[in-house]
């Protein structure tokens, strides 16, 4: 079983996240300290800002780059911001992690709206598998409204190890719907896989589960 970062800005220049290659080797060789298998590549996409073929164009790029000088598993995904109408963007189906159909949904920091569960709702239909990112960062009652329509969760790392973690992310963990952890590590940041390292211990069988879990979701 493979460990596995769901939520990286590896790619150098693909976004705000690392800016250059010599960061992202900086980044690789953090994950690896980490004991890290897997690498999932989730650049931002911004529906209003980007277009699909540009965006996958660039990650591609970025990506060959990177792999170029490292060994690392890296999978190409995207880090969607939710939209109204979401399932409906042409081309969507190339944002999805690797060769699944996996898609890692990030909430707007903003007013939480009806029309965001019927999006989300729509893309389950269609076959979709969708993992809201970060959810720890999010009102907990936004997050138990996408819950019940199929919606998974990944969690941040560094939300676990806190002092005073909130109740509520373990809750989660405990029913099952938690299926992916992340640094959301951005720069050469020691701390994004100290917390990874520290979340492994803290969480003991819990980890594994929820390890097994990330793999099952990337090999179909």
């Amino acid at each position: 079983m493979k460990t596995i970062d769901f939520h990286t800005h590896i790619l150098p220049k693909a976004d705000h996240g690392s800016d250059s290659l010599e960061t992202s080797l900086e980044q690789v060789k953090l994950a690896k300290s980490a004991e890290i298998d897997t690498l999932v590549a989730t650049s931002h996409f911004y529906p209003h800002m980007h277009r699909v073929k540009d965006f996958v164009n660039k990650r591609e790029a970025c990506y060959n780059e990177l792999a170029a000088h490292t060994d690392i598993e890296i999978l190409l995904g995207a880090e969607i911001l939710l939209c109204d109408g979401l399932n409906k963007l042409s081309g969507i189906e190339n944002l999805a992690i690797g060769d699944s159909k996996v898609l890692l949904i990030e909430l707007p920091f903003t007013s939480f709206k009806r029309e965001y569960e019927a999006s989300i709702e729509a893309l389950i239909d269609q076959g979709y598998k969708v993992v809201l990112a970060h959810a720890d960062r999010y009102p907990k009652e936004n997050i138990d409204r996408l819950i019940p329509l199929g919606a998974k969760i990944q969690l941040n790392v560094s939300s676990l190890v806190t002092l005073f973690p909130k109740k509520h992310l373990y809750d989660w963990i405990d029913k099952g719907i938690v299926v992916a952890l992340g640094s959301d590590i951005h720069k050469a940041d020691k701390k994004a896989y100290a917390s990874f390292i520290k979340a492994k211990k803290k969480l003991g069988d819990r980890f594994n589960q929820i390890m097994q879990k990330s793999n099952d979701l990337i090999s179909k």
